[in-house]
């Protein structure tokens, strides 16, 4: 025996009617030649198609809760960061450091921080992507696989935006602090 497939693809945009006369074609065709069957797959590319797009709703969904605890481990993360060296900085800060290059300096640690997890995500998120539009088999649509460039870009510019928003917040809390009063709660 040998078996063989042939798949037409028919031009995108055709009406339902369209359609019902090319299967019809093809199913007059089969029954012709005895050798051969027919099968129409547009319900199930559209049905298909309909279980992908609302996949795709429950992906943001889980993306946005991911990323709004995100931002609170990072908040926290960046809180702690400072809280923990706060009597490092206030002996720079008594060594003359001045608070402008505190802010800097706190400013520069923290989007090191903040360059480092983005780096890793984007990294990972490409990597996983790439895996689950191959076990999904959405190529199998005709959908060809795209990293969203321009939505991580832009995800990733508001959260060095908000990086840079907490380190000054978390630096303002240092401005005007009298040194030897910190140093006494510390201990």
């Amino acid at each position: 025996y040998c078996y063989e497939t042939v798949n037409m693809n028919a031009t995108i945009g055709l009406s339902r009617n369209q359609q019902n006369v090319i299967e019809e074609q093809l199913i007059r065709l089969a029954v012709k030649n005895q050798q051969v069957t027919a099968r129409s797959m547009i319900d199930e590319k559209e049905q298909l198609s309909s279980i992908y797009h609302k996949e795709m709703v429950y992906v943001v969904g889980i993306a946005l809760v991911v990323l709004v605890l995100v931002m609170i481990n990072l908040i926290n993360n960046l809180k702690y960061r400072i809280e923990t060296r706060r009597q490092e900085l206030y002996l720079l800060k008594a060594l003359g450091l001045s608070y402008r290059n505190l802010k800097k300096m706190i400013i520069l640690e923290n989007s090191i921080f903040v360059a480092t997890s983005v780096g890793v995500s984007v990294l990972m998120s490409i990597i996983v992507t790439k895996l689950q539009y191959q076990y999904s088999q959405i190529y199998l649509l005709g959908k060809v696989f795209n990293y969203p460039v321009r939505q991580v870009i832009g995800l990733n510019f508001c959260i060095f935006c908000i990086c840079y928003l907490i380190s000054l917040f978390l630096a303002k809390g240092l401005r005007n602090s009298n040194i030897m009063e910190e140093f006494s709660k510390v201990d």
